[in-house]
């Protein structure tokens, strides 16, 4: 079953999700660090599952059965909770204020997006801000949900 009903759109943002590939690096970290090591840490997992919900727009149950096959410690009532309680809330959470909040200095940005890694702590959570261009190596350019 396909639950994005051959929905392209849906499709690729669920794709780039995974992929740790969204544009936005404290998502996308997360995304890898989850992917790479089968762990992550909850405020990160709060964090992704809002953006997931709120920002791509994308039905909870996508990322719970995500999260699900990824985790190492998974527990199913845990991450079904987590999960209905990101969904459940009205609004998504400033992306770039939680990530100077939970990585100020880019520590984990850094480790898990190589690409970003030459950045300062002033711009490595929204590169697509600076002024100028800048060489994020491949990386996005642009968020894909087109955050300003």
């Amino acid at each position: 079953d396909d639950p994005s009903d051959g929905n392209p759109e849906h499709t690729l943002r669920l794709t780039l999700w995974q992929q740790g590939r969204t544009g936005i690096p404290i998502i996308d970290a997360s995304m890898r660090c989850l992917h790479k090591t089968g762990s992550l840490h909850p405020t990160l997992r709060r964090l992704s599952a809002d953006f997931f919900c709120h920002v791509l727009n994308l039905p909870r149950r996508e990322g719970e059965i995500w999260f699900a096959r990824q985790l190492t410690d998974f527990d199913a009532a845990i991450n079904q909770s987590n999960w209905r309680l990101a969904a459940s809330r009205h609004t998504c959470p400033d992306i770039a204020a939680a990530a100077h909040k939970t990585d100020p200095d880019g520590t984990f940005v850094r480790r898990h997006i190589p690409e970003l890694a030459h950045l300062p702590a002033a711009i490595i959570h929204t590169p697509w801000r600076a002024t100028g261009s800048i060489d994020t190596h491949g990386y996005p350019a642009h968020p894909v949900a087109g955050i300003p």
